[in-house]
């Protein structure tokens, strides 16, 4: 479930085909300070049980992944958006 706090709406509910894990936002406006030129409002979801992190447009309610990273050897415990690599 995807809410927009200042909001307090539900802005989506995104059915997965895996376990999430830790989340991110990366891109758009749920980034805050993050945010960049980006209208796609970006989040970064890791899978409690692989090593991979899924980045989905988080408003368009779908589960499907824009882009997949494969680089980890073990699922990811921690997420955090540098904005100085973007």
């Amino acid at each position: 479930k995807v809410f927009d706090v200042l909001a307090f709406d539900m802005i989506a509910w995104i059915k997965l085909d895996f376990t999430p894990g830790v989340c991110e936002w990366v891109g758009g406006a749920g980034a805050g300070a993050h945010a960049n030129a980006s209208s796609r409002t970006l989040l970064a979801v890791a899978d409690a049980d692989s090593p991979e992190v899924r980045l989905l447009d988080a408003a368009s309610g779908e589960g499907t992944p824009l882009h997949t990273v494969r680089v980890h050897s073990a699922p990811v415990l921690l997420l955090r958006f540098s904005p100085a690599f973007g």
